[in-house]
């Protein structure tokens, strides 16, 4: 799977007292954020936030190996208890009190996870953003149960089930992207049954999204 990455600095300029030193800047990019740049910079902070794909628990603590020494935003303030739920309740808050951004908008049922996060080190102070769509601590999230309408193409398959103990097959529409469906039409693989192209309503994605306010000190 392929990951884009968009990487900014931003300059930070003192007024008064610092005339004779070189500019500071502050960078999204942990991987620099303690070593000099090349113009005379020197760099102050960095945050970095995304999908880390922490699938395991011991993979929440990866970030505090003395080689690596991050903060993460999501500790920054002590997490709220986790409401107990009865087994026929919904957690309608999508896991807020466990930070969980993932595992819900799809229709395969999933077990829900922290999987993106903001990590930062360096003269930073976190800040949490009241314009994001709910705020547990520093954290907040966005996109929760955001969907759009897109065109996709529809081809009926089987589904198999077990039932009682039984294998049971069910008629299940399945929907492609336009690369998925050109690889199916030319291999054949949907038996000479026809894709069809229609509109969905899906969500934006897989993952909530996440925002932090950050000052630099």
């Amino acid at each position: 799977m392929g990951r884009d990455a968009l990487v900014v600095d931003f300059p930070v300029f003192y007024p008064g007292g610092w005339k004779g030193l070189p500019p500071q800047s502050a960078s999204p990019d942990f991987s620099v954020a303690e070593r000099d740049t090349n113009y005379g910079s020197k760099i102050i902070a960095g945050l970095v936030g995304g999908d880390m794909n922490a699938i395991d628990r011991p993979e929440h603590e990866f970030h505090k190996a003395s080689d690596i020494d991050l903060k993460d935003v999501w500790e920054d303030v002590l997490a709220p208890p986790v409401p107990v739920l009865k087994s026929f309740q919904k957690d309608f808050s999508y896991g807020r009190a466990r930070g969980n951004t993932w595992g819900y908008q799809s229709n395969s049922k999933r077990e829900r996870k922290r999987m993106d996060k903001f990590f930062y080190t360096g003269s930073i102070e976190t800040v949490a953003l009241n314009s994001a769509q709910d705020v547990s601590g520093m954290l907040g999230r966005l996109g929760i149960d955001l969907k759009t309408e897109v065109e996709v193409w529809e081809g009926e398959t089987m589904k198999i089930s077990v039932v009682r103990g039984k294998y049971v097959e069910k008629p299940y529409n399945q929907y492609y992207s336009e690369d998925q469906a050109a690889r199916l039409q030319y291999r054949e693989t949907l038996s000479g049954k026809e894709l069809v192209r229609r509109k969905a309503n899906t969500w934006v994605s897989d993952h909530f999204g996440i925002a932090v306010g950050i000052k630099v000190l």
